[in-house]
């Protein structure tokens, strides 16, 4: 018997309902249909990078966000992590970063998937740390005044230089 992606797709998310009502029953989670999305992406995730992870490897960045991604809303549906808006994106960032070192160091030797990872994974930490040593109000303020009207004005010098065109 054939083991095809719909199966697969019906079957993860029927064990991903099934677990869900389960576990809301005995834990105290935050929210079930997060809980069933968190179950989902993870199990999907997983299954994928089994399943064609050997055959397309330039689709197993994509299947390591999914995976990750799964692993670190479970986090936040167990109350590891408060769940709100900026620890969700810290922790999207934080998956693609992870995602793109693993791939750029494991899969497929990649300076610049390396680079990529290294950037999300500094874009992560950049809107964790802060709020981890209490130091939030001040940093988005020093943010705010000095490095955006920096990194416009960067930008726009970007903009203007000439570029090399290829013929």
């Amino acid at each position: 018997m054939n083991l095809t992606e719909s199966k697969v797709f019906s079957g993860i998310l029927v064990i991903s309902l099934g677990l869900t009502l389960l576990i809301k029953e005995v834990a105290t989670i935050h929210d079930a249909f997060g809980l069933f999305v968190a179950i989902f992406f993870t199990l999907i995730g997983f299954a994928f990078l089994t399943m064609r992870g050997y055959s397309h490897k330039n689709e197993i960045i994509s299947y390591l966000v999914v995976f990750l991604f799964g692993l670190s809303l479970l986090t936040l549906e167990f109350n590891i992590l408060p769940f709100d808006t900026l620890n969700v994106i810290f922790l999207l960032a934080l998956s693609v970063g992870l995602s793109y070192l693993i791939y750029g160091s494991v899969v497929k030797f990649s300076i610049k998937a390396i680079w990529t990872g290294i950037i999300f994974t500094a874009i992560a930490l950049l809107i964790f740390l802060p709020k981890a040593l209490a130091i939030e109000d001040i940093f988005w303020f020093s943010v705010k005044r000095y490095i955006i009207p920096i990194l416009l004005i960067v930008g726009g010098i970007f903009i203007i230089l000439p570029t090399r065109r290829k013929e």
